[in-house]
């Protein structure tokens, strides 16, 4: 089944931003989105069959076609990435079971937490501007700290990329 087929094209359209907003806030934290970060997209992109969750893989599938598209339109979205993550909780939260909500949400926290530390190793490059823009996007996403705290790990969703 594809997953697609569960959702309108506008909330389609919602979750493939999501990753978008997700990509842009964490990376631009210093003011400078760097060829690293641009590379760890592609990195998660490309590699979504890495990914356990069927919606993960092929919203990243999706986005692996052409993400400087979606990014940009991401950029113009009027509802901007507040609104547009809150929106994106909403949708996955309505669409799917509970677990598997928390799950997608858990992924995007997941893809925001690998970029920020893609200059070096696990844990040792975030700034704290990094860190509280994930905390920041977990809030939007309506995440809380047991949620985030449950298994799989954020490391362990991204520990074959």
């Amino acid at each position: 089944m594809r997953m697609k087929t569960l959702f309108s094209t506008e909330n389609w359209q919602t979750l493939q931003f999501a990753v978008m907003w997700v990509f842009q806030n964490v990376a631009g934290a210093d003011g400078n989105v760097d060829r690293k970060e641009q590379q760890a997209l592609k990195t998660v992109t490309s590699n979504s069959a890495k990914f356990k969750d069927p919606l993960i893989k092929e919203l990243l599938l999706s986005l692996d076609v052409n993400p400087g598209l979606v990014f940009r339109q991401s950029m113009t979205d009027v509802r901007g990435f507040q609104q547009g993550l809150k929106e994106t909780a909403k949708i996955v939260d309505k669409a799917l079971e509970p677990k598997d909500s928390i799950y997608f949400k858990k992924t995007l926290i997941a893809i925001g937490f690998y970029i920020a530390n893609i200059s070096g190793e696990i844990n040792s490059e975030m700034s704290d501007e990094e860190a509280t823009i994930l905390a920041n996007l977990a809030f939007l996403l309506n995440l809380n700290v047991d949620e985030l705290a449950a298994s799989p790990s954020i490391e362990d969703i991204i520990a074959n990329l």
